[in-house]
């Protein structure tokens, strides 16, 4: 019993993540021009600039490939790009604020 209980679990849990991450995937995909404050949390694959953030207001982990050098704790912004959520599918793009001159 408590083997089937341990896997009924760990199924739950997983659905519930899946879940959890199709409908966070589908607000971004309905809301593509809400420029989003993101937090760099730490590399997925450093040698391929693929790194893990977070959106706070969202509560989301979310893979990002980066175009140029940051650091770990670095604050940035992004907008959505694409997103399809039924393909488990998200890219962005940095937003870089110019100075007024």
């Amino acid at each position: 019993i408590v083997m089937c209980l341990g896997t009924a679990v760990r199924e739950a849990s997983s659905v519930e993540r899946q879940t959890n991450r199709y409908w966070g995937l589908e607000y971004l995909r309905r809301n593509p021009d809400e420029v989003w404050e993101a937090l760099m949390l730490r590399w997925l694959r450093e040698d391929s600039n693929l790194g893990l953030i977070l959106l706070e207001e969202l509560g989301l982990e979310l893979a990002m490939r980066f175009g140029r050098s940051i650091e770990i704790g670095d604050r940035f912004e992004v907008k959505v790009t694409h997103s399809d959520p039924r393909s488990d599918v998200i890219q962005f793009q940095e937003v870089i604020l110019q100075a007024a001159e």
